[in-house]
């Protein structure tokens, strides 16, 4: 109540008409973009499962190793040495 006496009030709502063909368009909007958030999920996920696979690969070849010494790269980060299982 003192809030309103000083101009702090709430204003009244508006009516804002919303038809369930609104409802069901936004909805299928939601959807959509979620899936397709998901689809984006899954093509990351396969593509850091193929990269794995191809480092630990490299990382089993002697020369490929070898050569990582000849240009002086001696440690890799640890985020990397996980995913390829520190091998």
């Amino acid at each position: 109540m003192h809030r309103i006496h000083y101009g702090k009030g709430r204003s009244p709502s508006k009516n804002i008409n919303v038809s369930s063909k609104d409802i069901m368009s936004a909805l299928g909007d939601s959807i959509k973009a979620k899936r397709r958030l998901i689809k984006k999920s899954d093509n990351l996920s396969s593509l850091i499962t193929y990269s794995a696979a191809a480092l630990k690969k490299l990382f089993k070849d002697v020369n490929f190793r070898n050569q990582l010494k000849v240009e002086n790269i001696t440690e890799m980060p640890e985020s990397v040495m996980e995913i390829i299982g520190s091998a």
